[in-house]
């Protein structure tokens, strides 16, 4: 039976307690990357790049903007948005492999990098007050040009930037909305695009085919995890690698929060117990979905909310074609990322560590193997760290 590792917090800037047993191949082949706001730089964030076998910091980039930066899928590139809102692409050496502007003859509106469809492509989005227009630009076209993505139009008809008014927080409006990889499919609590609105009694959320005619919506979920509105990564739905399939939270007529699956083509089915407590003195939230490389395993945080179990989280790793699950490790921390190393034997993982009365910003790595683990302590930092996975 696996033992799961109770995180002891350690009052310092970087503690090392125990080591995990990767090879120095492993080590040598990726590093991790992070993100996270740094003080006196006028909101300016820290893209740091950190090899684990000599723990030192190997790049420091600097982003205009906290949520505007993503790993490839295939590890190998860094894409954000610099100070000059040119959007940058680096490689795992810190070289600048792509750097363009945003097509500012579209319009006067906002532009958003999105993130990434495949290893080579990216998507934007140009939201104004009457439309939402998504873009994608390929990092090896010498012509530098975005072009539209026509079959998102049909949807995207109407002006997104309205649920950032609504709710007056910045970035709002990319947290109602999970793509596929390819972005061919969409899960939203929106309705309709046209409308905007949202059932906050039900919780419903809808995933809509949006690569057909006019678009279809092929499922309905009620009662689902209103990861929207919690932020933080908060129990946000996943897609495995392949696209194939989707991972979400909803409550069930208990109140109890359980982990579902839907597969194209198969429909959707719960894949674990639910989380509940028989005397409803405790909620469990859902944290940072993540699936292995291989899409075999799915990683998950399960959080406590109550006055005695206050961010006292426990990490899982789950095997959704037969529902086994074992805990990994529990201690106070508010995961802000999850992500496994290719290998398949490490996971890594950010977020607030609490001490006490104190909370410092870590990363955490664990070996399932072993089940041996290492902390660092990130100092400086002005907001949440965001880690973005491993970089080669």
């Amino acid at each position: 039976m696996r033992a799961t590792i109770l995180l002891i917090a350690f009052v310092c800037i970087c503690s090392l307690f125990l080591a995990p047993k990767l090879s120095e191949a492993q080590n040598n082949a990726y590093k991790l990357v992070y993100i996270y706001t740094t003080p006196g730089t006028s909101g300016l964030s820290a893209i740091e790049f950190r090899d684990l076998l000599s723990q030192d910091i190997t790049q420091t980039f600097y982003s205009a903007t906290h949520h505007q930066a993503y790993l490839s899928p295939d590890s190998q590139y860094v894409a954000y948005v610099d100070q000059e809102e040119h959007t940058v692409v680096i490689d795992g050496n810190g070289d600048t492999v792509f750097r363009t502007d945003f097509n500012r003859d579209d319009g006067n509106g906002i532009w958003y990098l999105w993130g990434w469809r495949g290893s080579q492509e990216l998507v934007a989005v140009l939201l104004d007050e009457h439309s939402s227009r998504f873009y994608q630009i390929n990092i090896s076209d010498p012509a530098h040009i975005w072009t539209p993505i026509a079959f998102l139009e049909p949807f995207f008809n109407w002006s997104i930037l309205s649920l950032e008014t609504a709710n007056r927080r910045r970035y709002i409006a990319l947290e109602f909305f999970e793509f596929s990889p390819d972005f061919d499919y969409l899960l939203t609590p929106l309705l309709r695009g046209q409308d905007g609105e949202i059932d906050s009694q039900n919780n419903t959320a809808y995933l809509w085919h949006l690569d057909a005619p006019m678009y279809q919506r092929v499922l309905e979920i009620p009662s689902v995890y209103a990861w929207w509105l919690s932020g933080l990564r908060a129990g946000d739905p996943v897609w495995s690698n392949s696209g194939i399939e989707l991972i979400y939270g909803a409550w069930d007529t208990n109140g109890c929060v359980g982990i579902y699956s839907y597969i194209q083509s198969f429909g959707s089915k719960r894949i674990d117990q639910p989380y509940c407590d028989t005397l409803a003195s405790v909620l469990y939230e859902l944290y940072d979905f993540a699936w292995s490389l291989d899409d075999t395993k799915l990683s998950y945080w399960v959080v406590p909310i109550g006055q005695m179990y206050e961010y006292l989280a426990t990490l899982y790793v789950l095997s959704p074609q037969n529902g086994q699950r074992y805990s990994i490790l529990t201690g106070y921390i508010r995961p802000t990322g999850t992500f496994w190393h290719p290998s398949g034997q490490i996971i890594a993982y950010a977020g607030w560590n609490f001490v006490g009365d104190d909370t410092y910003e870590m990363i955490g790595v664990v070996d399932l193997e072993t089940n041996l683990g290492s902390t660092y302590y990130i100092p400086n930092t002005a907001g949440q760290i965001r880690l973005l996975g491993w970089i080669r």
